[in-house]
């Protein structure tokens, strides 16, 4: 930063970037951070997506965000697969399923609706049981963001025994019978 307030030049790199944008955000240079989101513009794929999206938010760098969340739309099937997907925040997760944008691929082939939305529960319940506490009381809104209706009834029947979907029914039963 003191070299770009002498020279008006700043080298930005993948080991200086996150640093440059703490310091210009903080430091309100807004230049350097905009030249830090268009560095990181450039770096976003399926692995860096989620984290980039976060960094972006985290520093209100819109066009960053609206490029990563494209890319996660575009690669969703790699990202859920990735440990990274597993620590995204709830809001982002949301963000997502409710885009009719999602892009699932399944061995290089666009699958049918019915195979798009499995991966997508898949997805969901995967996400949910990494930490179940605390995830928990999110998963109905979650579910309600899986298209449910494209959903074979012999498939719905096989995942009406998945564990999460067994308590959530008991949960909502017992919320119906106190009223």
């Amino acid at each position: 930063m003191i070299e770009f307030a002498y020279s008006g030049e700043i080298d930005i790199s993948k080991d200086n970037v996150q640093t440059l944008l703490e310091a210009s955000n903080y430091l309100q240079v807004e230049f350097v951070k905009k030249s830090c989101g268009d560095f990181l513009k450039g770096t976003i794929n399926h692995k860096t997506c989620p984290s980039i999206w976060q960094l972006a938010d985290l520093f209100a760098l819109e066009e960053l965000m609206k490029e990563a969340k494209k890319h996660f739309l575009l690669h969703f099937t790699k990202v859920t697969r990735m440990e990274e997907f597993l620590s995204l925040p709830i809001g982002f997760l949301k963000e997502v399923l409710a885009d009719e944008g999602i892009c699932v691929v399944i061995e290089s082939l666009i699958p049918s609706q019915e195979e798009r939305e499995k991966v997508v529960l898949e997805a969901v319940l995967k996400y949910v049981e990494h930490d179940i506490d605390n995830r928990k009381r999110h998963f109905t809104e979650l579910l309600f963001l899986v298209r449910l209706p494209t959903l074979s009834e012999s498939y719905l029947e096989e995942i009406l025994e998945h564990k999460l979907i067994r308590s959530e029914e008991r949960r909502v039963g017992k919320e119906c019978r106190s009223r």
